[in-house]
């Protein structure tokens, strides 16, 4: 039972026929289908931890960087167990069955009326602990069967069909990209276009798709169970390259020093053991050296995988209206999620063309050289992100430190100056209007001659509100000062009044909407009210009062104070606009260049790497370091966590910079190994019983005469490693403590 695909001459002359059996279909389904499960989570991931959740921006990039840090370790354990107990096939079902009830619990956690919502995390434990727990079971799931589906479509191949293998990967790797650029696209549709549980927006929606869609991977994957090829495990050789290298380690620390002297390298004392080759041995001397190249690229999947995090915390503060204002051509902050899948499609073919042209006009394109250009390209994509940020500050709520406050004075005189003193100036409220002072007592008058004593009581790091003139009835209220994270406009609607009050908005040809407020209350209590930038018709009635109709038109990103003033002087209510902040001006196509970069970086890296790492290891010893290579993801984001963590600045943009030096010393380092340590070692060699490496032609202008011994006593490799980790970590520490000091000396 198979499909076959005719590969045809220039000519039209049939050349030859690929079989493909018709099976993998189901195998290609499935992973059309959890791809599309994986990345419709995870796209709006951050927006959920944020928005629904109530997680501190920091939490939230801690909780994210974790997971997916989470879902790059647990292949290892996926691939243990397929090859050493399950198989292959039982190991895709299980943690299937897993990785489903994972997005279940996701999607049970997005019920609002689960166990009481609030508007604090405090209020949402609940939801927290159900999300939490989803999310672990989805590394699991997802971290599991990542190494073991690839494999498994491979062996439905026998030998000699090659061609027939090469044309599966190639159809595996595009149901790869088109489930997650689907998936990326839909679901943030479902979170903001469909409403559910009395909420404009609706994770439910967004979390159920995906659940939904593993379930479907399921069914397809076993209907295929009779057609299959399954093959019994055979040992897991992660696991026999850990139990050789312990037992050198073990076997050197008991030698005596005269033993030690005669051994070239201390795998050697790994042989002699009946439970492996010799061969396998020598094998795995060829492992340490690309693990030491690879060890400056957590650094860049710290970068990359901030697509996700911070750089969608950062679409969220854009303006999505791409086209215009007054145009419907509203891009939601997680579709800027969507720009690298589009590109990483659009660039790799294009690349291949490049990579030919350079190397017959300009230089030798060797991986090493990709690689290491690729980690300084990745160090620009965050320059460039940093500039775009100090763009977005400066339209950001300018909020107190947490040893100042901010205070606003409103006067509701319709014709009525109050004048205001404070310790270092002297203000003029004409009607009706506000301005901020900083101060703890200040007098007041409404003729400018007698003057009144009051004693501001003020909450310290935020922006507080008071109506004049001040007496025993005073009404005030904590400023709204985060911007909407879904790039809209928040309206809060205040009634310092003693009269019960109704407020009624309507968008242009939409439904109204309304909330009511009994005496001196807000609608901070509740959650915040969004909508869409765009014209909107305002009325109020204050007791047995109706106000006359307000139209304007607000822009995203802007928050806005909407204040039913009493004035009692000539006993009429009025509706009065404060602005407190500015709208978003930093288009979202301003991402594009970042974007732009770090994909091309990841096309010089990623692609790059794992043909590297595949042709310059031992045909025993390749999943060893596709393994290397996942734990590479894995340590990027425990990075992420920990910058995050430390919290050395406020500024997000001094966060980005700093993310781009730490890549750049990276790129330095991993330059240097390309130079003075690595040797190439051509694939043929591994047939040969020699263990040489050839000259390095990473960078053919640094030519060195340099002897063997890096390869011939891999002692040096944890040379490498040590002096490594230890210059990062210190530089790391530095920084801390630089931005510590700068934040004292601030204060």
């Amino acid at each position: 039972d198979q499909l076959s695909i005719d590969d045809a001459s220039v000519d039209g002359k049939k050349k030859s026929k690929i079989s493909f059996p018709s099976n993998l279909y189901y195998i290609i389904g499935n992973e059309f289908c959890e791809r599309f499960s994986f990345y419709g989570m995870h796209t709006v991931l951050i927006l959920y931890l944020t928005i629904f959740l109530k997680f501190d921006k920091d939490i939230a990039t801690i909780i994210y960087h974790t997971f997916i840090a989470l879902c790059y370790f647990f292949p290892l354990i996926g691939a243990i167990i397929a090859d050493s107990k399950l198989g292959k096939y039982k190991t895709i079902l299980y943690l299937s069955v897993v990785y489903t009830a994972g997005m279940v619990l996701n999607a049970i956690s997005a019920i609002p009326d689960l166990g009481g919502y609030g508007d604090s995390l405090s209020d949402n434990m609940v939801h927290v602990v159900v999300h939490l727990v989803g999310l672990t079971l989805i590394a699991i799931g997802t971290g599991g069967i990542k190494p073991c589906v690839s494999a498994f479509g491979g062996d439905q191949f026998e030998e000699g069909e090659e061609e027939s293998l090469s044309a599966f990967f190639s159809f595996f790797y595009f149901a790869i990209n088109a489930g997650s650029l689907v998936s990326t696209f839909v679901s943030p549709l479902l979170r903001e276009k469909a409403s559910c549980f009395d909420r404009e927006d609706c994770y439910f929606a967004a979390f159920m798709l995906p659940a939904g869609l593993m379930v479907v991977s399921i069914i397809l994957f076993m209907i295929g169970r009779k057609k299959y090829t399954i093959r019994e495990p055979e040992g897991n050789v992660f696991s026999e390259f850990c139990s050789i290298s312990w037992n050198a380690l073990r076997n050197k620390c008991k030698a005596s020093r005269e033993v030690k002297k005669l051994s070239e390298s201390w795998l050697d004392f790994a042989k002699g053991n009946p439970k492996w080759s010799d061969r396998k041995v020598e094998d795995i001397k060829f492992v340490y050296p690309v693990a030491v190249v690879f060890l400056p690229l957590p650094f860049f999947w710290a970068l990359f995988d901030m697509q996700g995090s911070r750089w969608t915390l950062t679409a969220a503060q854009c303006n999505g209206y791409i086209f215009g204002d007054n145009t419907d051509s509203f891009m939601l902050p997680d579709h800027a999620q969507m720009i690298n899948p589009i590109l990483i499609l659009i660039l790799i073919p294009i690349f291949q063309l490049i990579y030919p042209c350079v190397d017959r006009s300009c230089c030798r394109v060797t991986d090493l050289r990709k690689m290491s250009l690729g980690m300084v390209i990745s160090s620009l994509a965050f320059v460039i992100s940093g500039f775009v940020q100090i763009a977005i500050e400066t339209e950001l709520t300018v909020v107190p430190k947490s040893n100042q406050y901010s205070t606003v004075f409103y006067n509701p005189y319709a014709s009525q100056n109050i004048f205001v003193k404070t310790s270092s100036e002297e203000l003029i409220l004409t009607p009706p209007t506000n301005s901020d002072v900083f101060s703890e007592e200040i007098e007041y008058s409404l003729d400018g001659i007698s003057w009144m004593k009051y004693d501001v009581q003020n909450e310290r790091g935020e922006i507080n509100h008071h109506r004049l003139p001040l007496n025993d009835e005073q009404f005030d209220w904590t400023a709204t000062s985060d911007k909407s994270q879904d790039g809209k406009v928040i309206f809060d609607f205040i009634n310092p009044t003693n009269f019960n009050a109704t407020f009624s908005f309507q968008k242009t040809n939409k439904d109204w909407n309304s909330v009511d407020l009994s005496p001196k209350t807000t609608s901070q209590s509740n959650d915040p009210i969004e909508t869409l930038q765009g014209e909107y018709i305002f009325k109020a009635t204050a007791g047995m009062e109706k106000l006359d109709q307000y139209v304007d038109f607000f822009k995203t990103g802007s928050i806005w104070s909407i204040v039913l003033f009493h004035d009692e002087q000539r006993n009429e209510c009025q509706l009065t606009f404060f602005k407190d902040n500015k709208e978003n001006k930093v288009s979202l196509l301003a991402l594009i260049p970042q974007f732009a970069v770090i994909t091309i970086a990841e096309v010089l890296i990623s692609v790059t790497g794992l043909e590297f790492a595949y042709t310059q290891a031992p045909p025993s010893m390749k999943s060893v370091l596709q393994s290397f290579w996942l734990l590479t993801v894995c340590f990027g984001n425990i990075i992420d966590i920990f910058i995050v963590s430390i919290d050395f600045t406020e500024l997000q943009s001094t966060e980005y910079f700093v993310f781009a030096a730490l890549v750049f010393v990276a790129a330095i380092v991993f330059i240097l190994i390309a130079i003075f340590y690595y040797e190439y070692v051509p694939e043929g060699q591994f047939s040969q019983n020699v263990y040489k490496g050839d000259d390095n032609d990473a960078f053919d202008d640094f030519e060195k005469t340099r002897g063997d011994s890096s390869r011939a006593n891999p002692e040096i490799n944890f040379v490498f490693l040590t002096i490594h980790m230890i210059v990062i970590l210190l530089l790391i520490v530095e920084i801390e403590y630089s931005f510590s000091e700068l934040k004292t000396c601030s204060h």
